[in-house]
């Protein structure tokens, strides 16, 4: 089967990262995998995660400034008219398959909505054009929790959507693993389990509220509340200062070895107003990192508190600080094996990917 994994990017998010996994997947089952982009490949963050695409999956690009600029669109439209493909896997903005949809009907069209509808889609043309190509039937709508699907069907009226879970290869460390171990130690990171590890990973974005999370953390240090936080993504410029001396609280920039970093990590924290389903918080139970986060989206559909993690009932400032104290409190024991468990069990690339080829009309 011929399948196009279409995105803005692969690199930098979650939605891309899964792009990747996606690409590798299906090619390693022996089908042919086109991954193709709107953005240009000359800026280094578009194509951070290149490199782990298979060999065999065909990449390229419609070099166009942004996903909705007109050379994205047309240029996606002539790709797709060109290569006939079976089938059409969009991760981004739907009016990318407008003129497809109209020109090429005989493709099989898929739109997984990595946020919430309700936030895709607040009004205007892109909601009309949306509603339109998933009433009709010409592109599939994927949601990807049970939080994203009560939004569809509050933005569109309707439950026409396919649910499926987003899934993620877990991470393993690799060969820099004992280079991070003298990084962190030279920060002043006690590795031997003297302090609790936090560790963050998200480029800067206001959705994600980091604010709420520095915020949190400062109140911790200045309780004399022992930890260690590290950051891991880009767009931190304006924390740079504010930080630069702090002896708890590390902004490392971004990282392709994620993994390394979580390996030495105790918990995981999120403290996002809005999210779909954070392959990061995935990505941490594949390691067994206990995640504490706001229930912001799907998160709530993921986390149990104090069985699998922590997370509060509402998402406020006040309600994380209580996470992050609920779980430095020791009062729950939280399994390790247990959440790596799950991970295979719920999230594993396999298992998601088993989803997607029954909408691609595969059989594994």
């Amino acid at each position: 089967m011929k399948i196009i994994e279409l995105n803005y990017t692969i690199g930098g998010g979650g939605g891309e990262r899964m792009t990747v996994d996606l690409c590798n997947y299906f090619s390693n089952k022996g089908h042919d995998v086109f991954a193709y982009i709107t953005d240009k490949t000359s800026i280094p963050r578009n194509v951070s995660y290149r490199q782990d695409l298979d060999s065999r999956v065909r990449f390229a690009s419609a070099e166009a400034t942004t996903g909705l600029a007109w050379r994205a669109i047309w240029q996606t439209f002539l790709t797709i008219r060109r290569e006939k493909p079976d089938v059409v896997h969009n991760h981004c903005n739907i009016l990318l398959l407008l003129l497809p949809a109209l020109f090429c009907p005989k493709v099989r069209y898929i739109h997984t909505i990595h946020t919430l509808p309700m936030r895709q889609y607040p009004g205007g043309v892109k909601k009309w054009v949306a509603n339109w190509l998933y009433k009709t039937k010409r592109v599939i709508p994927v949601t990807i929790s049970d939080e994203c699907h009560k939004s569809y069907n509050e933005c569109f009226g309707r439950q026409d959507d396919v649910l499926v879970t987003n899934g993620r290869e877990a991470l393993e460390t690799t060969s820099k693993l004992r280079e991070v171990s003298r990084e962190l130690t030279s920060l002043g990171i006690s590795l031997d389990g003297d302090e609790p590890i936090f560790i963050h990973v998200a480029r800067h974005h206001p959705v994600k509220n980091h604010d709420r999370l520095f915020s949190t953390f400062e109140r911790l240090q200045k309780e004399n509340i022992k930890f260690q936080l590290m950051v891991l993504g880009d767009r931190y410029e304006e924390y740079i200062d504010r930080f630069k001396d702090n002896q708890r609280i590390h902004l490392l920039g971004s990282r392709s070895n994620v993994a390394d970093y979580m390996s030495f990590a105790n918990y995981f924290v999120l403290t996002s107003d809005k999210e779909g389903l954070p392959l990061t918080l995935l990505e941490a139970m594949s390691m067994g990192v206990i995640p504490v986060c706001t229930p912001a989206g799907g998160i709530k559909d993921v986390i149990r508190n104090g069985e699998n993690g922590f997370m509060n009932k509402e998402v406020s400032d006040e309600g994380f600080y209580d996470s992050v104290k609920e779980a430095l409190s020791g009062e729950y024991k939280i399994s390790k094996d247990k959440i790596i468990r799950e991970f295979n069990e719920k999230y594993s690339m396999s298992v998601c990917a088993r989803k997607y080829a029954q909408l691609y009309g595969i059989s594994l």
